[in-house]
């Protein structure tokens, strides 16, 4: 790897950008030469990737920090950047001295070469763009900022402000409350060359007013938690994704509320952050709030908080989606756990407690990617945007596994010990395998379910019926044409419940092969069915 030198030349240059309170800052002939560049350079035998961000500190100072591999997010190896710190310019030309090579940077290019000046190859001045720079906002997200007012948001009680090109203005509060939700948001840091450290572009994105993502222009920092990407106090960013001041930069934040249970945190507030199209953060629990934060934790719904501190960051496209169902994990000891969907509903915290529903998916939607529970079933319908009045709670069965019923006892005890549920109203359905799985949960738990909803599954009919007798409500589906789980199979259990005295329902579709499940979950009288039956001793 070979370090470098730098040797740059540009002619003197001011620039004024703009007519606005972010825009309006002079970019001088520094301005010109700060920023990224990037190329191939001769390493031993072959040539390889090299980035460069060169940092303005103003009066012709700089700070070049080298990256083998390409820079941040492009091919950057990890390995410890170059720096070369707080070098004065002399008569336009800046040398950043090293034992290993020399840049010379002119024109928008950096020539590369070793001490004994043999041309090593060449860096190209480059401005980068976000791959989610611009993103539009998916059918039912809330949009908060588009450029046309800034009447979603308002300030210590007056008017957000923004630019007269169309830019909002640091110092913003969003009028609407949002729990666990998708934020996109664009924003510029300015040009303030002669600042330093937190003064340097100083804004901040908070997460419900509690969870503050830092806005800086940290460009070639090392990437620190009160730096660009940093999760205030919490975590910094794998790595630091900022791009030069004045160039656009997105946010995509994936944010999971905080749990309450009688007033009482039961699970921490969690979030997954993108820079710039790259994941700095990685599903990162908040175990506290920001200590500037304009909320306290709770149980309420928070509102998007941009910090001000004095400096003219401005933003843009800001959008909301409402996180309907959150991907979460149970432990259930001795090294193992069941990751699943919970769906709450949209007046969740209005409510002091609500009935759950568990969903068993079949066969095919076993494996380690919960997206694949959303095919079917009350998380389909929840991620195509119904509203449904319960907890839903969908978990993923492994690979090559079958569902067992004393694994789903400890998802259930971890999920009422956690949210706000009426245990005398937990309901159970599940569809093909998922079926065959809510026969046994039911006989292993009978007094645990509220009512209970098989579809075109089976069990043991000379065991299930004796365990359930008349402590279930049961309703059951199969299709009569059924090729892959042959009728018969609920047709038997249900038999022996009505042997032993119950009085299950049976709903067999005519002509219908194994998708007995669409008809069934479509069905608004399933769920006023299980809204109809209640616990008595608990």
């Amino acid at each position: 790897m070979y370090k470098f030198l730098f040797a740059i030349t540009i002619c003197g240059c001011f620039l004024f950008v703009g007519l606005s309170n972010c825009n309006a800052q002079e970019l001088d002939a520094d301005y010109k030469i700060q920023g990224e560049y990037q190329g191939e350079v001769e390493m031993g035998d072959q040539k390889s990737k090299y980035g460069i961000q060169v940092i303005a500190l103003g009066k012709g100072k700089f700070t070049g920090v080298g990256y083998s591999g390409g820079l941040p997010g492009d091919g950057w190896n990890k390995e410890t950047p170059t720096r070369v710190e707080n070098v004065q310019s002399n008569s336009g030309v800046v040398v950043f001295k090293t034992d290993h090579a020399i840049a010379t940077i002119e024109n928008g290019m950096a020539k590369i070469a070793d001490l004994d000046g043999n041309e090593l190859g060449e860096l190209s001045r480059v401005e980068r763009k976000s791959p989610t720079l611009g993103k539009e906002p998916p059918a039912g997200a809330v949009v908060l900022f588009d450029g046309s007012s800034a009447d979603q948001w308002h300030f210590k009680g007056k008017p957000a402000r923004m630019t007269d090109d169309g830019l909002l203005m640091q110092g913003a509060n969003s009028k609407q409350k949002f729990g666990s939700h998708h934020l996109h948001i664009e924003f510029r840091t300015p040009y303030k060359p002669e600042a330093r450290g937190q003064a340097r572009g100083n804004s901040g994105l908070y997460l419900q007013g509690r969870y503050e993502v830092q806005m800086l222009d940290s460009l070639g920092l090392s990437g620190e938690q009160n730096e660009c990407g940093g999760i205030y106090s919490i975590k910094k960013p794998d790595q630091n994704m900022c791009f030069p001041p004045m160039q656009w930069q997105t946010y995509d934040v994936d944010f999971h509320q905080a749990v309450f249970v009688d007033g009482k945190k039961t699970k921490n507030a969690w979030m997954t952050v993108w820079h710039n199209g790259v994941k700095i953060h990685d599903h990162v629990e908040l175990p506290k709030k920001t200590t500037a934060a304009p909320l306290n934790e709770g149980v309420e719904p928070g509102f998007i908080h941009l910090q001000d501190h004095g400096n003219p960051v401005c933003y843009r496209n800001i959008w909301v989606q409402n996180i309907r169902q959150t991907e979460e994990s149970c432990d259930l000891g001795e090294g193992q756990k069941m990751d699943y969907l919970l769906g709450l509903p949209e007046e969740y915290v209005a409510k002091d407690k609500w009935p759950l529903i568990l969903f068993l998916h079949g066969a095919g939607e076993r494996g380690n990617d919960l997206n694949r529970v959303l095919k079917h079933g009350p998380p389909k319908k929840i991620r195509k945007g119904e509203s449904m009045p319960f907890v839903v709670v969908s978990p993923q069965c492994d690979t090559g596994k079958r569902w067992n019923a004393e694994a789903l006892s400890k998802l259930l005890d971890d999920v009422e010990s956690k949210y706000k549920i009426d245990k005398q109203r937990i309901y159970l359905t599940g569809l093909s395998m998922g079926g065959y799985g809510s026969w046994a949960l039911t006989a292993h738990s009978p007094k645990r379910f509220a009512a209970v909803a098989p579809i075109c599954g089976g069990g043991d009919a000379e065991v299930i019926p004796a365990k359930i007798k008349n402590h279930v409500p049961v309703w059951a589906f199969h299709g009569d044409n059924d090729r892959v789980v042959p009728i018969e199979g609920t047709q038997k259990l249900v038999d022996g419940l009505k042997e032993l005295g119950a009085e299950p329902k049976f709903t067999i579709y005519a002509g219908v092969n194994h998708d007995s499940w669409t008809e069934t979950y479509d069905n608004p009288e399933l769920y006023k069915w299980f809204m109809s039956y209640k616990l008595k001793d608990k």
